[in-house]
């Protein structure tokens, strides 16, 4: 299917043109003024410290990562949780990677579920890894876009704090939010 959505119209992409075209012509709009609802930072002190068991250790990411990124493993959710933080350091959502089988069949990640409390958020909004990474992002003056959290925290076990440029997406599209705060 050659037709994508964008700002809520369907245009034909058949050339890079169009595409640069389609970019150019539409307005920017100031990422800033979106403030996403905030979540009390007490939730996160029910997990415990990331340690060698913890499943994205044992996948390239070392431990000093899993808590700088303050992202724990669960047994009683059966998976990982990763706090979700907006530019500003706010908590502005919590993920949750399942591990159970039954689970991952339908959806590997989905918004963490505590106390009747559903801790989501527009993930159109927001990238996984800015708060970290803006700094060096601004100073090398690009960023590497990528699909999950991990990936931002496989980057910054290899490249290390001074050198991740990684922003993730959390899904398979950027946004027209995500475009203009990478402007």
């Amino acid at each position: 299917d050659a037709y994508k959505k964008f700002h809520g119209q369907d245009y034909e992409f058949k050339t890079k043109e169009k595409r640069i075209e389609l970019l150019k012509s539409r307005s920017f709009e100031n990422p800033e003024l979106v403030e996403l609802p905030e979540y009390s930072e007490n939730i996160l002190k029910i997990f415990k410290a990331p340690n060698i068991k913890h499943p994205w250790f044992l996948e390239g990411v070392d431990l000093s990562v899993l808590k700088e990124f303050e992202i724990f493993f669960s047994l009683s959710y059966e998976g990982v949780i990763i706090p979700h933080r907006d530019y500003r350091g706010r908590l502005v959502g919590i993920r949750l990677r399942t591990y159970d089988e039954e689970k991952v069949k339908q959806y590997k990640y989905m918004p963490l579920f505590i106390n009747n409390t559903y801790y989501r958020h527009p993930l159109s909004l927001n990238f996984f890894g800015l708060l970290q990474n803006q700094e060096n992002i601004i100073r090398a003056k690009r960023a590497i876009l990528v699909e999950s959290e991990k990936a931002v925290l496989q980057a910054e076990s290899m490249l290390g704090r001074s050198g991740n440029i990684t922003l993730a997406v959390c899904g398979s599209s950027i946004s027209s939010w995500q475009l203009d705060m990478l402007v």
